[in-house]
């Protein structure tokens, strides 16, 4: 079956993330997935840190090892330290990692994906960790440097086999947060260029991938915004530029306890997959069938009801998740497989 019908046909997707026992092999890992009734699987590791960045040339990683009460980040945090402009001269690690992942879903009869960071995500991190300005005149000097770099890995993982690319995104989200927007304006930051610019580094990334090679754009949050009012909101206003990211899905995090403003909706294109982002990966509340429907009925208010499916809010991984133990994820996941294939096919 074509990717692109397999993403026609999604109805729950896990986002990754999952806890991994240190004697876990990638094959036991996959086989679990596909157990549990997923049909997208992945090594389960969101490579949020320094590691994979590193993979480009001109960066290295850097860990704060003293403190001061006026540095902005604690002791023991692994930041990125720029060398050199950046560049893409002999290939990333990722790639030889992800094909011994395409062959264990091969085996398991499961669809291979990769998680990665979004390029706006590696933007915004150059621009708060680095000292760029030594090596680029400007920011857009950068940011095509940037986009440059995920065009090639994204070739190389192609012709590794990949054929499902999820690239996580915290920057929308933080801009969909109140505290994110006061940040960014206390800060002399005009929000309308500067996502401008996180939805120019995505687009020329993605601008020479195959037809057949599907790209989802995860936007979550490592901060819960509050209130899901100020959260739909300022989604609304967000929304309106990661919906011109030239993604075949989004994944969105929102609440999994209480109403969704699903406004923001009507500024993303009505062709793409929308999986929505309301089911805990606790597990400590109870997946309501009457929830999960009542969700979709409104959101099917602002987007085509063909066209939405449903995922966590987040990865299983995160800190404030805390599983009891690594094999209740998957008594997790494929309660909520069962029950949203059910709920999403009739409603």
């Amino acid at each position: 079956m074509a990717m692109k019908e397999i993403l026609s046909q999604l109805k729950f997707d896990a986002i990754g993330s999952y806890i991994i026992p240190s004697d876990a092999s990638v094959d036991t890992l996959v086989s679990r997935q596909a157990e549990s009734g997923l049909v997208l699987a992945s090594d389960g590791v969101e490579r949020c840190g320094t590691d994979f960045f590193v993979g480009f040339d001109g960066l290295e990683g850097t860990v704060i090892n003293s403190g001061r009460v006026y540095q902005d980040y604690p002791v023991m945090t692994a930041l990125l330290r720029m060398t050199g402009k950046l560049a893409y001269d002999s290939g990333h690690p990722l790639c030889s990692e992800f094909v011994r992942v395409k062959a264990a879903c091969d085996n398991c009869g499961v669809e291979a994906k990769v998680i990665i960071p979004a390029p706006s995500t590696f933007l915004s991190r150059l621009f708060a960790e680095t000292d760029w300005g030594s090596f680029y005149g400007d920011a857009d000097e950068m940011a095509a440097d940037v986009a440059a770099v995920y065009r090639s890995l994204l070739h190389d993982l192609c012709d590794a086999g990949c054929r499902f690319a999820q690239m996580n995104d915290t920057t929308w989200a933080y801009i969909a947060s109140d505290a994110g927007l006061k940040e960014l304006l206390q800060g002399g930051v005009d929000a309308g260029p500067y996502m401008d610019r996180l939805v120019r580094v995505c687009n020329e990334a993605l601008s020479e991938i195959p037809d057949d090679m599907v790209v989802a754009l995860m936007v979550g949050s490592k901060v819960p915004e509050p209130s899901s009012i100020s959260r739909g909101r300022n989604l609304d206003v967000a929304s309106r530029w990661f919906g011109q990211i030239d993604a075949d899905v989004f994944y969105i995090s929102l609440n999994v306890d209480s109403d969704n403003d699903y406004a923001f909706l009507s500024n993303l294109p009505a062709e793409k997959r929308v999986m929505l982002g309301i089911v805990s990966p606790a597990g400590r509340t109870s997946l309501s069938e009457q929830f999960v429907a009542d969700n979709l009925t409104r959101a099917s208010m602002y987007y085509p009801r063909p066209q939405l499916g449903i995922t966590f809010s987040c990865g299983m991984a995160q800190d404030d998740v805390m599983l009891p133990a690594e094999s209740v994820q998957w008594e997790i996941v494929r309660t909520a497989v069962d029950k949203v294939n059910k709920i999403v096919s009739r409603v």
